[in-house]
């Protein structure tokens, strides 16, 4: 009964056999590539949430900022120089859309990066720099007049404070952040703001 004791615990330490190692191994294979799959999907899944939240933040600023700065305007220019600071304006405004009551000047500008910039000028050169997206291209900035016949708006050939301008459109494209980013795209915009 010792002997048979013994050459039982003898197989039992005997270990794997190779059948039991390569079914093991080709387990933990496939659970590791299915694992390593889904952690890559939900980090794209991730950035490319990120990226439509910098979006829409992007064309909730744009969208509320602009007509607010129009309504409340009182003279557009577009081009020139800047009023305060450094840039090249896409357009300039005498706004009360402002956080200071000294001086009422507002410009808009893309700075070499891209990114569309609001600059509030005061007395003393810039008050308050905002910006209002990351990455834009292609701006353009259209004076109109209200008329009495179709389509309603005739657009004039400058914007300046001599013209009776009744509206104001302002076309743009939000660029991605990221390039490569299959699941955003560049996404045109046109916005309106009312003279008053």
């Amino acid at each position: 009964m010792n002997a048979r004791l013994r050459r039982v615990v003898a197989d039992s330490d005997a270990g794997f056999t190779l059948p039991e190692l390569l079914v093991a191994i080709t387990i933990m294979v496939l659970v590791m590539g299915t694992l390593g799959f889904t952690l890559v999907s939900v980090l794209r899944t991730m950035s490319g949430a990120q990226e439509r939240a910098e979006r829409s933040k992007d064309t909730t600023l744009v969208g509320y900022v602009f007509p607010s700065d129009i309504n409340s305007a009182s003279t557009i220019t577009t081009g020139g120089t800047a009023p305060c600071g450094s840039g090249t304006p896409l357009f300039t405004l005498t706004t009360t859309n402002v956080r200071t009551t000294s001086n009422k000047t507002v410009w808009y500008s893309v700075n070499a990066k891209g990114a569309l910039v609001r600059y509030e000028c005061g007395t003393g050169g810039v008050v308050n720099t905002t910006q209002l997206a990351d990455s834009v291209s292609s701006p353009v900035i259209t004076c109109e007049k209200q008329t009495t016949t179709t389509p309603y708006f005739a657009t004039l050939t400058n914007c300046s404070p001599a013209a009776s301008i009744n509206r104001v459109a302002f076309s743009l494209t939000l660029n991605p952040a990221t390039s490569g980013v299959a699941v955003d795209s560049p996404q045109p915009m046109k916005l309106y703001g009312v003279m008053p």
